[in-house]
């Protein structure tokens, strides 16, 4: 992790790594992760989301100061990928009470990202005016005809060395 992020700082591309905010929240709250799966509930995306509008320096609500309530029921996918999903179900998630941010940025944002990006969409939609979604595999052209204020290309720790595929003359 700390060597894709030099890559990446080097190059002149603001990381924002959210493995400590979340590591820290985890250690008193337990969560922010599903059970049997390997992604966000609805808490942990708000912490994720959370680090993100720090980093780009819009107001929002403090975790700590938000209240969230049971949500709908999801699937597990690592259960679903053992064929396990009557056995191991997980009905921990979560919906935050209030709108993370209280009024919405007037910049446009597009948001590439992997798994973890459909429970961080829905704090987006609430924090910008225009937020476009896409799927990774994101490429250089793509990045290039991006037309918004703001690019984040989020990508879950397990496929960071794939990313460097996107900054030209990247070694590794």
């Amino acid at each position: 992790r700390q060597q894709f992020v030099s890559k990446m700082t080097d190059t002149g591309i603001t990381v924002v790594d959210m493995t400590d905010e979340l590591k820290l929240a985890s250690s008193k709250e337990d969560d922010l992760y599903f059970l049997a799966d390997t992604h966000w509930t609805g808490k942990g995306a708000y912490i994720g989301a959370s680090v993100l509008l720090d980093a780009l320096g819009i107001n929002h609500i403090p975790y700590s100061e938000n209240s969230f309530e049971k949500a709908e029921y999801y699937e597990s996918d690592i259960a679903n990928l053992c064929h396990l999903y009557d056995e191991y179900t997980d009905t921990r998630d979560y919906s935050a009470e209030k709108n993370i941010c209280s009024e919405k940025s007037d910049k446009s944002i597009m948001f590439m990202g992997d798994s973890f990006r459909w429970r961080i969409e829905e704090y987006l939609d609430e924090s910008f005016e225009k937020v476009t979604v896409r799927a990774n595999p994101a490429s250089q052209e793509l990045i290039k005809e991006t037309d918004v204020d703001i690019l984040v290309i989020q990508v879950v720790e397990r496929n960071l060395m794939g990313m460097l595929t996107l900054i030209p003359n990247a070694i590794y």
